[in-house]
């Protein structure tokens, strides 16, 4: 180059993820930061363009959660940061609401965790959403069919009754005992269920397969018929009654009876005699 010539020397990196340019240098003297140095030549040069390795950077992440729905739920992470290194620990919590509660964390549509409170390691950006839901009504457990057995009197005067075994409620199938027990002056007529006969034994019984209500039904014992006076019957002959006088005020005596009267007489007489 000829004595006041200007010249551009450029220095480009091949790989600057790796690695970066640091300066233009003649012998041991820096002459220049700029990877495109421009110098008049004065001299003869010999210029060095220096590189180096790049330091590793450290990589850094975004955690961001958010609810599916802020009406059903709160969600947050500890710690609380800006930007998270490569492996640093997080935990993302999701809190339900009254009346809803956390299915799982979806990232990307698929399921990250279902656990509301869920500890990871950081490795990439990351977007996750809570999702809630309302909560369903419990379903009352499955229990098998029962049913429950009432008895009845048509009058509690004329009798009782009574289930054995006697309890608040049955299964299906159980067997079960009425009996009807009548009081003084009365007598069992018959069970019925809503008014039909179904059975007329004072004790009955049956299997349960439905909630049923037993009446014992009860009535008064008719009484005695009074017992027919007799007739008197005719007198004999030697009975028969001899009026004297008048028919209306004679006294009516048998003959026997005046056969006695008339010996007694008798007897006074021979008494006076002696």
């Amino acid at each position: 180059y000829k004595e006041g010539t200007e010249v551009t020397a450029t220095a480009k990196v091949k790989d600057e993820s790796k690695y970066e340019f640091v300066n233009w240098t003649v012998g041991n003297e820096e002459v220049s930061k700029k990877a495109e140095y421009k110098f008049t030549v004065d001299k003869d040069m010999e210029l060095k363009a220096n590189f180096k390795a790049k330091d590793p950077v450290e990589e850094t992440f975004t955690v961001k959660v958010k609810a599916n729905d802020d009406k059903m739920g709160t969600v947050a992470v500890d710690p609380v940061k800006e930007n998270y290194a490569k492996g640093d620990t997080v935990i993302v919590i999701a809190e339900a609401k009254e009346g809803y509660e956390f299915v799982n964390w979806t990232s990307e549509g698929k399921v990250f965790s279902d656990s509301a409170a869920y500890e990871f390691a950081v490795d990439k950006d990351m977007e996750l959403t809570a999702n809630f839901k309302a909560k369903e009504e419990p379903k009352p457990p499955v229990t098998e069919d029962t049913f429950k057995l009432n008895v009845t009197v048509n009058d509690d005067k004329m009798g009782t009754v009574k289930l054995d075994p006697a309890k608040e409620s049955y299964k299906a199938g159980d067997v079960v005992t009425a009996t009807a027990t009548a009081k003084d002056g009365y007598k069992f007529v018959n069970w019925t269920v809503d008014g039909k006969e179904v059975s007329d034994k004072a004790e009955y019984a049956f299997k349960v397969d439905r909630d049923v209500t037993l009446k014992a039904n009860f009535e008064k014992v008719a009484a005695d018929p009074k017992p027919e006076t007799p007739k008197p019957e005719d007198p004999k002959d030697e009975d028969k009654a001899i009026q004297t006088g008048d028919n209306g005020v004679s006294p009516i005596i048998p003959l026997a009876g005046l056969a006695l009267a008339a010996g007694a007489a008798v007897t006074v007489l021979r008494k006076k005699e002696d």
